[in-house]
């Protein structure tokens, strides 16, 4: 206020010579105040979204925080546009500008989600816009219906009847509807088992369909729109927990078994909402029987863990435990016998049969003796037997010390500083071991070997040397 007019408008204009945005924004501005036509200048404006958006060449990480940093100062420039008076012009630009921005997903390394957020930022500047122009609400709704469901990778405009109801109201939210309903009949139903090629517009239609549902509040409208594509067991996971979130246990339960029924029980997310209901509808058994199919189909520590949950929360684990046991001693038998007989063909990459899978599963029921049984009996795998040392190490200290001892080996070779490190603490937790074993002199030939064997790790022995040993 204080500066000379002129001095102001030449400072005005110096800074709008070196930024195309401004410079267009000024001259909109000045056209609008003569009355001129504003044509060309928006025309000037998009230019200006371009230049700070197109990728000439392929944006690698690097350079990408330089290019979302001149995208942000593009995106400051239309949202000052509603300020002035021109969210006409703002609306047609961030369109363009969204528009830009997804035909440049291929060209930019967005590892850290920038692109994402520019678009949350643009259609920020988009819905105000738009609340500032006062739009009809059904031209309004047409508009971002078709926006919506043309969007591309970013995700641009999904859930546009959530994000702009208030400014759609109820004229808006009708319109919105009936176009999308229009194009939702002509959206095939896929039932199990169906080809799931990929189909964007498809997948549009669904978010909008689902958005319109749950504006609703109506639960069976959601279910319907979930149950128009029902081509993976996923779906039938989503209109469980809907009916479950709502109160309607036997609704979730007849369509989690319907589920179950099209795709077995491998999928574990809807494994865990039918166990949850079985129990609260008081059928455990129900529960117990299909862990049972799941362990008796496949024999392992995890689907043993799983029987045993079910079992013990419907009190049945006592009769449950022992067969769940045999089978799963019965896999590993099948496994050793299986490879014992082409013990000269198995491929160095595959694992050799151990007691791994019991080792683990009596570890989980905490049931070491047993487990270390076990394992000496059958071998297992090293991180097994770390788990096994730490729980022994207290009672039979003796006994776990050639474990830790591997464990100094295995850190040693790493030959990196963080494993010399390992290594050092693990002999220092050696040492006491054969303290509390009562052989605490075998340490020092036991270090003196350690030395000569890695005395090429200078960084190694420069630890050890810091210990005194």
């Amino acid at each position: 206020m204080g500066m000379d007019r002129e001095r102001l408008v030449a400072l005005v204009t110096e800074l709008a010579d070196n930024d195309e945005l401004l410079h267009a924004r000024l001259e909109l501005d000045a056209a609008r105040g003569a009355g001129s036509a504003e044509g060309p200048l928006r025309e000037r404006l998009r230019s200006a979204v371009d230049d700070a958006l197109v990728p000439n060449d392929y944006i690698d990480y690097h350079r990408a925080y330089d290019y979302v940093t001149t995208a942000h100062t593009m995106v400051e420039t239309l949202a000052a546009l509603i300020d002035d008076g021109h969210s006409d012009v703002a609306i047609d630009l961030t369109e363009h500008a969204l528009t830009v921005l997804e035909n440049g997903v291929g060209y930019i390394d967005d590892s850290d989600g920038h692109l994402r957020m520019l678009a949350e930022e643009i259609q920020d500047v988009h819905r105000a816009a738009c609340a500032a122009a006062h739009l009809d609400p059904v031209v309004l709704a047409g508009r971002l219906f078709d926006l919506e469901v043309h969007a591309g990778d970013l995700d641009e405009f999904d859930g546009a009847a959530a994000t702009y109801g208030d400014l759609l109201g109820d004229d808006g939210l009708k319109e919105y509807r009936r176009r999308a309903s229009a194009a939702w009949a002509k959206v095939p139903a896929l039932a199990p088992g169906s080809d799931r090629e990929h189909r964007s517009r498809h997948f549009r239609l669904t978010r909008i369909m689902e958005c319109l549902a749950e504006l609703s509040g109506d639960v069976d409208a959601q279910v319907d729109v979930l149950a128009r594509d029902l081509a993976s067991s996923w779906q039938f996971a989503r209109i469980t927990t809907l009916l479950v979130e709502n109160q309607r246990d036997a609704d979730a339960l007849s369509w989690a078994e319907r589920g179950l029924e099209a795709y077995g029980a491998s999928d574990h997310r809807l494994r865990e909402l039918l166990y949850g209901l079985y129990h609260r509808l008081n059928r455990g058994e129900d529960a117990v029987a299909l862990a049972r199919r799941l362990h008796d189909e496949d024999p392992d520590p995890s689907s043993y863990r799983e029987l045993a949950t079910q079992a013990r929360r419907a009190k049945t684990w006592k009769a449950e435990g022992g067969p769940a046991w045999d089978r799963l001693r019965g896999a590993v038998e099948k496994r050793r016998a299986s490879q014992a007989n082409r013990t000269r063909t198995r491929p160095m990459w595959e694992p050799a049969a151990d007691s791994s899978d019991l080792v683990d599963v009596l570890i989980w029921e905490q049931r070491a003796d047993e487990a270390w049984a076990e394992a000496q009996a059958g071998g297992c795998r090293e991180a097994l037997w770390v788990q096994l040392a730490t729980l022994r190490e207290k009672e039979h200290p003796a006994d776990t010390i050639p474990i830790w001892q591997r464990q100094v080996e295995r850190a040693a070779d790493i030959k990196k500083n963080h494993g010399y490190q390992e290594a050092v603490d693990t002999l220092a937790h050696i040492a006491g071991l054969m303290k509390s074993a009562g052989d605490a002199n075998a340490f020092g030939p036991y270090i003196a070997d350690v030395r000569a064997r890695h005395r090429a790790k200078r960084n190694l022995m420069a630890l050890l040397a810091q210990r005194g040993w």
